[in-house]
């Protein structure tokens, strides 16, 4: 069976996250906008306002411009936490994580993060999202703060 993973937005549409790729629904569920991708395992998490955090394969309109890699830093953690987090940083199947905008009723991808390829969830908890990486024996809890929008 497919996986798929879906959140409200505060107007009440919806993404919706599946193999195939990210969709934004209007609450009568009338796709507005989507974003191919192939990914078994996708993931969504709403964050502020008009922005989520999607992990799949690198996707986006076909021609528009890739969005830059946002830059990151790792503050804290125990020596296991770091080593668990370095190795969720090598992307070799292509599934990292996204920023999208969703607003105007189009989803844009805003920023590629280069990091925490292995995200199995995340939740947002008002100022930045709690991501899941790893598995039994090195999973840790990430905070991500999303980032800075160029000025």
């Amino acid at each position: 069976a497919a996986t798929t993973a879906i959140d409200l937005l505060p107007d009440g549409s919806i993404l919706l996250a599946t193999p195939n790729g990210l969709a934004l629904l209007a609450a009568d569920g009338t796709e507005l906008d989507g974003i191919p991708s192939s990914d078994p395992i996708p993931g969504i998490a709403i964050g502020r306002a008009g922005e989520a955090l999607w992990w799949g394969h690198p996707a986006g309109p076909s021609g528009a411009p890739s969005p830059t890699a946002a830059r990151f830093q790792v503050r804290g953690g125990s020596a296991e936490a770091r080593a668990s987090i370095e190795r969720a940083s090598t992307c070799t199947d292509g599934r990292r994580l996204h920023v999208v905008s969703t607003t105007g009723g189009a989803l844009r991808e805003t920023a590629r993060l280069p990091f925490l390829c292995g995200a199995r969830a995340a939740t947002w908890t008002g100022t930045s999202w709690v991501v899941s990486i790893g598995g039994e024996g090195d999973g840790v809890l990430v905070r991500v703060t999303p980032p800075r929008a160029a000025s």
